[in-house]
């Protein structure tokens, strides 16, 4: 099963970047995956690490927001894909 074949698309990702404002980064994640983009995403002092599941077209808005923000601009990512949703819910969660 490819990406490409499949309606939904699966980005599992991760960058080591300092983030001084989890709250600010939380809030802005929350917003760039509603309403179409479920999974998890944990943001922690050290960086960045989840997996999000949606369509392309919204998984790439995602992507595209997380690389704006500073420090992000290489987030690594390994794309797989999906027949259906494998997440019930969206979550965005501060790591302490």
């Amino acid at each position: 099963m490819t990406s490409t074949s499949s309606p939904l698309q699966v980005a599992a990702l991760y960058r080591f970047a300092r983030i001084e404002d989890r709250e600010a980064v939380r809030a802005r994640l929350e917003q760039l995956c509603a309403p179409d983009v479920r999974g998890i995403l944990l943001v922690a002092h050290e960086g960045l690490n989840g997996t999000i599941a949606g369509p392309a077209e919204a998984i790439t808005r995602v992507l595209d927001g997380i690389r704006a923000l500073p420090g992000f601009e290489a987030l690594e990512v390994k794309f797989s894909g999906a027949e259906r949703m494998p997440f019930y819910r969206m979550k965005v969660r501060i790591k302490a």
